[in-house]
């Protein structure tokens, strides 16, 4: 009866929830925009978060609702998201990876909030019969992007291990984001791709979230 009331409100309101939701999301990308710098740092990649967030939640309403055109319409942040990733991370300063003071980790957790908001459409289309053979290459987007994803992880693990930081800083709070965005991206990314191993890893790197959290907190504490 809870599923029926829900899908009914998602039904009813769903372009609303996405309107009060996708502000948050457009004031981040036009506050990215207006702070502009030539050498990125962490923090620029939140011009495509904010965009691919968009495509989460689009995706998720239009799911809910069995709104085709929602979820299609969930194509277009997704898309701009990524070419936003691809614009940043070409003007990043690599010399973050050992410097940064946590903003850095969201090199890496924008490219899974990327594969998160690409399995959730793929799931969408799926689920709603959307798009026929593009579903296939939306999978294998999904894929691609949360191999990408894992590219950044050991590299931004290996930076953080051999630079000497600070042993609290407030940006450190940034590390704290991708690492959830890493742990969500797990479910949709291994339930569009069949590759059970991604769905193995989703529910550890979760609970290794939760703890990092907690041991942020009690840090700052």
């Amino acid at each position: 009866r809870c599923a029926r009331v829900a899908a009914r409100v998602c039904r009813r309101g769903g372009p609303g929830w996405l309107a009060f939701g996708g502000r948050p999301g457009l004031a981040r990308v036009g506050g990215g925009l207006r702070h502009w710098v030539s050498r990125t740092v962490g923090a620029s990649f939140i011009l495509g978060v904010a965009t691919a967030s968009l495509a989460v939640l689009a995706a998720t309403i239009g799911m809910a609702a069995r709104t085709p055109w929602l979820v299609v319409t969930a194509l277009i942040p997704l898309t701009l998201g990524v070419m936003f990733y691809a614009f940043v991370v070409s003007r990043f300063d690599v010399r973050q990876l050992l410097t940064g003071h946590g903003d850095h980790w969201v090199v890496g957790g924008a490219l899974a909030i990327s594969a998160l908001a690409c399995g959730k459409v793929t799931q969408a289309t799926h689920a709603l019969s959307l798009l026929g053979a593009a579903h296939g290459a939306l999978s294998a987007v999904t894929l691609v992007l949360w191999v990408a994803a894992m590219c950044w992880l050991p590299v931004l693990m290996v930076g953080d291990l051999i630079s000497r930081r600070t042993p609290y800083a407030t940006p450190r709070w940034s590390t704290l984001v991708p690492l959830g965005m890493y742990a969500t991206c797990h479910f949709p990314s291994g339930a569009d791709t069949a590759v059970a191993a991604i769905s193995r890893l989703a529910f550890p790197r979760t609970w290794l979230g939760a703890a990092a959290q907690s041991h942020e907190a009690s840090s700052n504490g």
